[in-house]
């Protein structure tokens, strides 16, 4: 068994870097039981055993990730519909269990240089995506914003994502020490944020690379905001899609016709049904089946509207129950409180392996611009799921060092 660890672990360490690749996408393929699973989903299943194989301890979970999937367990069992909570269920372990524990034993394994090849692959993934995200953005239609998708199903979706990439991509810019690697970062950002018409996402990005360029100092900030400002007011307003404009409307709280939209009395609704059952919820995966008989609380009943305009904290806390909902924010807040605390702390005459301020600035930032933009759109989603569980672990991942 020892003599098969070394390779396994190998064998793992190069299997979670194509996961990542593959991660941040919402195709997916329909398997038994009517359940849909990504390439990367059915990939981590399958490294699993592996890990298992080369020392991954199953049950040394972060008392977080096992708070949230206990109080959704309890949730799921309590569930009118045992088969889509069961299934809700599994998406969210597949998650915060099996990835998990997969990327921070492969942090630990593999050290600083595990860590390298991972921002690496992270960061190319993305770039990928962007790329896609700006010939959907240059050749769609105008009249569709949701078209600029990149890999995934809307421009909500993809503005959740870049949430993550962006403020990761700008905390190793703050300390990449080749030109070329912050022309290559920088270029990222810029062409990350012309295509993003999520106004959540666009101002919680907005808002985390000034606080992480306050973090690199007084000129870095005072750079930031006044590239930001040009941008978001001379740049911005005459791309064909009218970039402003679209992110203003993607948050408005009244449409073209005086209405409202439909996301902030759908908010109500769902706060109704979350006080209903309070502690387990209607069920994980059944929001979307008991959210309509709630709508008897708006006094002002609205039409149809774009996909992904819940509040994250208000469908986890009706499906699966506050204790749930209050879990999730401390997996969240404990990872960004983590990544801020090692990026404050001064460096020792000799660094150790995996010490890296710039990154620690990332992940925090990362993680806060999730955070933020999860106040207007669900992304525990597909394609969001196994990138966020990632940078947690490496959120919470051990300065140790690197094998030889």
């Amino acid at each position: 068994m020892i003599a098969l660890q070394v390779p396994a672990r190998k064998l793992v360490g190069w299997l979670m870097l194509v996961m990542l690749a593959l991660a941040p996408a919402q195709w997916s393929l329909r398997v038994a039981g009517g359940v849909h699973l990504a390439p990367a989903d059915l990939l981590l299943a399958a490294i699993l055993p592996l890990g298992v194989l080369a020392g991954l301890r199953p049950w040394r979970l972060p008392f977080a990730q096992a708070l949230f999937l206990g109080a959704a367990a309890v949730s799921a069992l309590l569930a009118g519909d045992g088969r889509d909570a069961a299934k809700e269920w599994m998406q969210w372990a597949l998650y915060f269990w099996g990835g998990t524990l997969l990327a921070e034993a492969s942090l630990s394994w593999y050290g600083g240089r595990g860590l390298r090849r991972a921002v690496a692959v992270f960061t190319g993934a993305g770039g990928v995506i962007v790329a896609v995200a700006a010939v959907q953005y240059w050749r769609g239609p105008l009249d569709d914003p949701l078209m600029v998708r990149g890999t995934f199903g809307n421009r909500n979706v993809l503005g959740g994502y870049l949430a993550l990439l962006l403020p990761l991509a700008f905390g190793l810019l703050l300390q990449a020490r080749s030109l070329a690697g912050r022309l290559g970062l920088g270029l990222l950002v810029f062409a990350g944020l012309s295509v993003c018409l999520s106004g959540p996402a666009l101002l919680a990005i907005a808002l985390v690379l000034l606080a992480q360029a306050a973090w690199r100092g007084r000129a870095w900030l005072l750079g930031t905001g006044l590239v930001l400002m040009v941008s978001l007011t001379l740049l911005a307003p005459r791309l064909p899609r009218m970039n402003v404009y679209e992110a203003f409307q993607s948050m408005a709280l009244y449409d073209e016709t005086g209405q409202p939209t439909r996301r902030y009395p759908e908010w109500q609704a769902a706060a109704v049904m979350a006080l209903e059952r309070p502690w387990v919820g209607v069920g994980p995966g059944a929001y979307q089946k008991r959210i309509g008989a709630f709508y008897g609380v708006v006094p002002n009943a609205t039409g149809p509207s774009e996909p992904d305009i819940q509040n994250l904290y208000l469908v986890l806390a009706a499906s699966a129950g506050l204790p749930a909902c209050a879990a999730f924010l401390l997996l969240l807040g404990g990872g960004i409180q983590a990544a801020a605390a090692r990026s404050l702390r001064p460096p020792a005459p000799v660094p150790a392996p995996g010490w890296w301020p710039g990154l620690d600035v990332g992940v925090a930032g990362a993680l806060a611009a999730l955070a933020i933009t999860a106040v207007w759109h669900p992304l525990l989603v597909r394609g969001i799921g196994l990138p966020l569980a990632l940078l947690l672990a490496a959120a919470r991942r051990r300065t140790i060092p690197s094998p030889g």
